[in-house]
């Protein structure tokens, strides 16, 4: 049976207004038609969309309140994310201008910026300043709304991080039984994913012994700040692996900053260990 599906490359893109009179900067005011006090601005506005993990493109009109296009010679315009919760802004940044006589720019948020957003609404606001030094505000629909509505969405932010491999052990001797430890690897709290997905697997030959995983929430744990994470439904600390050849996964959600394993080693060999956040 075949399995079909489709994907998608849909622009985010809006329009902005600005009211002009005749008397201001000479670059915008010829272009601005429109000598009553109507005003034939869109009537609404789309939702914007950004995804953290990802680059995201915004692209928008400037336009007239006649709906004609304004040429964006000696004009600067700036673009704001704004955290609804408290006001503050969260980036801040000069639009790309793309085309100047048809008034249309961009605003590239990088990947880098995007985890500055938490999951959430934001508002996205735009200003100018013209030739003259005036700083005056875009609107984007009938009401005069000086701000699009961005959601941040971190569906996009569940790609895997880059895999951490370890297959070197140090051992240790506790009561007469010899440990065998992994190195400390980063976890869903070091990449900031709070209970975030792991997967271990554990790569064996004929491996029979006792299996710990464990967990330290400091950015420097010492051997006393390791605790055990239990697998699955076991009670007990360990997972009993007997006479186990090739690959075995387990997945688990935590939120400590490192992990590292440690078993015991009667027969055969655990070959290594590898872990994707």
């Amino acid at each position: 049976m075949a399995n079909y599906g489709s994907t998608y490359n849909i622009n985010q893109e809006g329009d902005l207004f600005t009211l002009q009179d005749h008397g201001s900067a000479p670059g915008l005011g010829k272009y601005a038609s429109a000598k009553g006090t109507s005003v034939n601005s869109p009537l609404n506005y789309r939702f914007l969309k950004l995804f953290r993990g990802f680059d995201s493109q915004f692209f928008f009109f400037v336009k007239n309140q006649d709906r004609k296009p304004i040429m964006l010679q000696g004009v600067t315009v700036n673009a704001s994310f704004i955290d609804r919760t408290d006001r503050s802004t969260v980036v801040s940044k000069k639009a790309i201008i793309t085309d100047y006589e048809q008034g249309s720019i961009k605003v590239i948020l990088t990947v880098g910026e995007s985890a500055l957003f938490s999951q959430g609404l934001y508002d996205l606001v735009f200003s100018y300043t013209n030739d003259v030094g005036l700083v005056l505000p875009l609107y984007c629909d009938t009401n005069m709304r000086p701000n699009f509505t961005v959601e941040c969405s971190e569906e996009g932010d569940a790609l895997p991080l880059t895999t951490q491999i370890n297959d070197t052990f140090t051992t240790q001797v506790i009561n007469s039984v010899t440990y065998y430890y992994s190195s400390a690897l980063k976890a869903t709290g070091y990449f900031n994913k709070p209970n975030g997905l792991v997967t271990l697997a554990v790569y064996g030959t004929n491996y029979t012994g006792n299996f710990y995983v464990e967990g330290a929430l400091s950015e420097n744990p010492t051997e006393g700040d390791w605790f055990n994470i239990t697998l699955g439904s076991y009670t007990d600390p360990y997972y009993p692996y007997t006479g186990h050849t090739g690959i075995d996964p387990w997945t688990f959600r935590t939120n400590v900053n490192y992990i590292r394993t440690k078993h015991t080693q009667p027969t055969g060999t655990l070959d290594k260990i590898i872990v994707r956040v």
